[in-house]
């Protein structure tokens, strides 16, 4: 009786830690594109008035040049402009702070239960109650995860990369991904 109570408590601590790596990959990739793309709204708030700037000193501020370099950015000035705005609105800074702080909790969240589950424990009780306490992390985090929803590819690609990590295979098409690459399975392979 006992020998199977520390198995569940093993496979919930491996279930868990699962999770949590998933979890921490989509907030990873998540918060990889959102530096991207405001790596490229810096460039190009910088790229503008620096080129305009470097036209009116190298040629002078009487040069038809600086005429054709100011009709050339004004464009490029409203698109940085729009997106500047919009980064504004859409908040992108503090989506940005808040997917790299959830992909580092739920790493260690992940190496935690990964922890409890190899711990060789004699004492059940002990185990039980480490896992609770992790369990009850893991659900605080979850609620504040669930701010920033998962679309089906995301959890899709969150599933296949941990599969890739764990060296589990998969419950559609019993095979161990050893790739990002798309494949014809439902579930690890629609990414």
């Amino acid at each position: 009786m006992e020998d199977i109570r520390e198995e569940k408590l093993r496979e919930e601590a491996w279930e868990n830690s699962f999770q949590c790596y998933a979890v921490a990959y989509i907030m990873s990739e998540r918060a990889r594109k959102l530096e991207q793309l405001r790596r490229m709204l810096t460039f190009i708030t910088f790229l503008s008035p620096i080129i305009v700037g470097a036209v009116a000193l190298g040629y002078g501020q009487h040069d038809k040049s600086l005429e054709y370099a100011l009709k050339a950015f004004i464009p490029l000035a409203i698109v940085q402009v729009v997106i500047g705005l919009w980064a504004q609105v859409a908040k992108w800074d503090d989506k940005y702070g808040y997917y790299i702080e959830s992909s580092i909790a739920n790493t260690t969240l992940s190496d935690d239960f990964k922890s409890c589950a190899k711990i060789p424990v004699n004492d059940n009780n002990k185990l039980e109650k480490q896992i609770d306490i992790l369990n009850t992390k893991y659900s605080e985090r979850g609620n504040q995860d669930k701010k920033y929803h998962f679309n089906t590819k995301e959890r899709n690609r969150g599933m296949r990369y941990t599969l890739i990590k764990f060296q589990r295979k998969c419950a559609g098409c019993k095979e161990i991904p050893t790739s990002m690459i798309k494949t014809e399975c439902k579930i690890c392979g629609n990414i």
